[in-house]
């Protein structure tokens, strides 16, 4: 099984790329990963875009070259597991996949039993994906646990848990949950699935397991339940306790990449923003993004980028410790891939699809 990153890398991969070009060609030659254009909901559909990591050039539309049609809907999430992507859509309401290393898509998706599809995690020959169910913000006791079995291809079982699941994590045999709704962290035993649950200042939305399988999760001021304690907090998985909480204001609540480590976990960078209403009255977020020192448990007093227009998203390249900033400034043009080193260097800019909010790195 191959080891995951929240950038999740790819095997030499097959792309010849040019920037700015939407002309795709297979090469086994080239590597690449991906990045992961959202869309606009109810408009244009998600696409994926190719980056050449031997000379940083990025090629737009991969999918849709390769399958001769659009993606179904705008990717909510996708994630690597067993040899395939699997693609939680959003309008509409399907996982599907595709292999992970031509990008081609055999099957169609499954929709049956899945209502909202959020984010997932494998474990086994299952797949848990976070759904919520419906209007969660008029309802929340709709949302639940998808138990998706991979081999027979079916939504197996659906387990309630209130409160909008957002981000997922495995760690010790249980199954942790980023309430978006609640502020709280569900906790299911994967053998019981049965429900236990850690208290926190803040509603959450998503994890980063460290090197010793605890975690980090984020925690965000949101319509519902507004919180001044924002930041992280970390939580032993064996006590199941959160131990400590990092303040930092105005962590993103967005739905996208907004926080991710570097490849020995010294670093994590979190995207600290605010909402802005342009020129064109399109709400963008604009702010910066903080670096974390695992070492010392403080953030750095220098941003990493600082004043961005439409940061949406963070990535790592786990070879290299690149530093990658996506960038939406309208839900209608296309986007930006910034790339920096871990000097704070820009390297380049590129441009990508509709709304980029994650990226894919796969070895």
């Amino acid at each position: 099984m191959k080891k995951l990153f929240l950038l999740i890398a790819i095997i030499p991969f097959l792309f010849s790329s040019c920037e700015e070009d939407n002309e795709t060609n297979k090469n086994t030659e080239t590597s690449s990963f991906y990045i992961v254009n959202y869309g606009n909901y109810g408009g244009t559909k998600g696409s994926l875009s190719s980056f050449n990591l031997a000379d940083s050039t990025i090629n737009n539309y991969v999918y849709e070259s390769i399958n001769g049609v659009a993606m179904t809907g705008n990717p909510q999430y996708v994630y690597n597991y067993d040899g395939n992507i699997y693609v939680m859509g959003n309008n509409k309401d399907e996982v599907y996949y595709f292999d992970n290393v031509f990008l081609e898509q055999t099957e169609n998706g499954v929709s049956t039993d899945i209502v909202k599809p959020r984010y997932c995690v494998g474990n086994g020959d299952y797949l848990y994906i976070s759904c919520w169910g419906g209007d969660i913000w008029e309802d929340t006791s709709l949302s639940y646990i998808a138990k998706y079995n991979l081999k027979e291809k079916i939504v197996e079982k659906k387990i309630a848990l209130a409160g909008g699941p957002e981000g997922l994590e495995i760690a010790n045999g249980k199954l942790y949950c980023a309430l978006n709704y609640e502020q709280k962290v569900a906790i299911m035993d994967l053998n019981t699935e049965t429900f236990s649950y850690i208290d926190l200042p803040a509603a959450t939305s998503y994890f980063l397991k460290d090197n010793s399988n605890n975690l980090y999760v984020s925690m965000i001021s949101t319509f519902t339940h507004p919180s001044t304690e924002t930041g992280m907090g970390y939580i032993n998985t064996q006590t199941d306790e959160l131990e400590t909480t990092y303040t930092l204001s105005g962590i993103s609540t967005g739905y996208s990449s907004i926080m991710a480590a570097n490849s020995d976990f010294s670093k994590i960078y979190i995207i600290a923003s605010s909402w802005i209403q342009d020129t064109n009255d399109e709400w963008i977020q604009v702010g910066g993004l903080q670096t974390f020192d695992v070492a010392s448990q403080t953030y750095e007093a220098e941003p990493f980028v600082s004043n961005v227009n439409g940061l949406n998203g963070v990535a790592v390249n786990p070879e290299t410790d690149d530093v990658f900033c996506m960038i939406s400034e309208s839900t209608s043009t296309s986007g930006k891939l910034q790339m920096y080193n871990k000097d704070k260097t820009l390297i380049k800019t590129l441009t990508t699809g509709i709304a980029p909010a994650w990226a894919l790195f796969i070895q």
